[in-house]
């Protein structure tokens, strides 16, 4: 099974750089990319991070994910 690694970067509210994460994942879809993404914020699970950090923006880098595309979180990291 390929895996692909999603690259996440955190931001401030204010819009600062805080953090970079990654973690692998072996989805095929970029909708079931993300909807994974929001299970593990539901989760408190935020790569790169200690669990249970929250208020911050997440930008997802999917770049190398044959299908990907950026998608950013607001609110939800």
């Amino acid at each position: 099974m390929k895996t692909y690694t999603i690259k996440v970067t955190y931001f401030k509210q204010s819009g600062k750089f805080y953090a970079e994460g990654e973690y692998e994942t072996s989805l095929s879809y970029m909708f079931e990319v993300f909807r994974e993404f929001e299970e593990m914020l539901k989760k408190g699970i935020r790569p790169g991070l200690v669990n249970g950090h929250s208020n911050f923006i997440a930008v997802l880098d999917c770049e190398g994910h044959p299908k990907g595309y950026p998608a950013a979180f607001v609110g939800k990291a």
